[in-house]
Formats: structure tokens, C-alpha cells, sequence
């Protein structure tokens, strides 16, 4: 594993747009082919900018942290916004893995909201939320809206700043 010095020698990392770029060093092929383009541009599957230094993988916000901070970080790096491809500093903040899943976006489900689905027997909403790997039953309510607004309640109050920011919310 590369350290961070050895990284801030081959890239340069703008803290504006969160993207990192190759320095103009290596043999003179390697310059033509690299210099000041962008590195780290492909997508690892799950959202993540990763990318190859002497054979060895890495994930960008993961590089960023190490090049800005100087040591990689101990912990797991919450991207605030939910875009993994945002590597803005301003966008990234070290946290442990609940606080991470706390911050999780909504993927998939009968629901377009993070901790609110369908009950199968009613065909309400129920909300429920989960810290530690211990889930929480919020409540069943008539309206998706409903159960959302509970989730964010209980979300702000349990997780505080990690609470997953709002997603838009759709009254159609």
C-alpha cells in the first residue's frame, strides 16, 4: 500500500470537483500517456471511483482521505450526500459502520423512501428503522408519506447528523 507521500507524488487531487489527476512523472512514455488526465475514473460496481497504482486496487475516496490527511483513515469514509462518486472533501467524513448505514439511500423495495415498505396483510406502510444490526418496528400507517415522516423522526434522533439526507419527496 502506497503511502501518502508516495500518492501526493503521482497525483494531484482537486478538493472542488473531488476528482484526482496524474502528475507529470514516470518515464517519458508513461507522461505522454498519463500526465494531468484524470485517474481513478472507473466505477467499481457499486458506485465507487477506483482505480490501479503498480497493479494494486484502490478506491478514490479512500486515496483522497490518505493524500489530505496524511495516514488512511482507520475507519469506513460516509460519503454525506449518498453519491459515491462524489469525492468532494467537503462530501467526506470518517465513520464507523453503523453510522455509514445510517446514511444508506434507498436501493430497492416497495417503497421509494429508505426505512418505510408495504405490509403485506394490510397494505399499509410500515416504518422501521435499524442501529447496531438491531431493527426497530416504528409503526404501520395508512400512507407512505406518513411512514416516511415517522422514519425521519426517529432516524434524526437515533443517528443525528448521520441520519440519511432527505430525498425528495413526491405528494403525486
Amino acid at each position: 500500500m502506497k503511502t501518502p507521500d508516495e500518492l501526493r507524488a503521482i497525483l494531484r487531487y482537486d478538493p472542488e470537483t473531488g476528482k484526482l489527476f496524474w502528475l507529470d512523472v514516470g518515464s517519458p512514455q508513461r507522461r505522454a500517456k498519463y500526465a494531468n488526465r484524470e485517474a481513478f475514473t472507473s466505477d467499481d460496481g457499486a458506485g465507487y471511483k477506483q482505480g490501479r497504482i503498480e497493479g494494486v486496487q484502490y478506491r478514490a475516496h479512500r486515496v483522497i482521505w490518505a493524500m489530505t490527511y496524511g495516514e488512511w483513515p482507520a475507519l469506513q469514509i460516509d460519503h454525506i450526500n449518498g453519491e459515491r462518486g462524489d469525492n468532494r472533501l467537503a462530501n467526506l467524513r470518517l465513520a464507523n459502520p453503523s453510522q455509514n448505514g445510517a446514511n444508506r439511500h434507498k436501493t430497492r423495495g416497495s417503497s421509494q423512501f429508505v426505512g418505510v415498505h408495504r405490509h403485506k396483510q394490510s397494505g399499509g406502510w410500515v416504518a422501521s428503522i435499524q442501529k447496531d444490526g438491531k431493527r426497530e418496528h416504528i409503526g404501520l400507517y395508512e400512507t407512505e408519506i406518513e411512514a416516511l415522516i415517522a422514519y425521519r423522526f426517529a432516524a434524526a434522533q437515533m443517528h443525528g447528523e448521520f441520519a440519511a439526507s432527505a430525498e425528495a419527496i413526491s405528494y403525486s
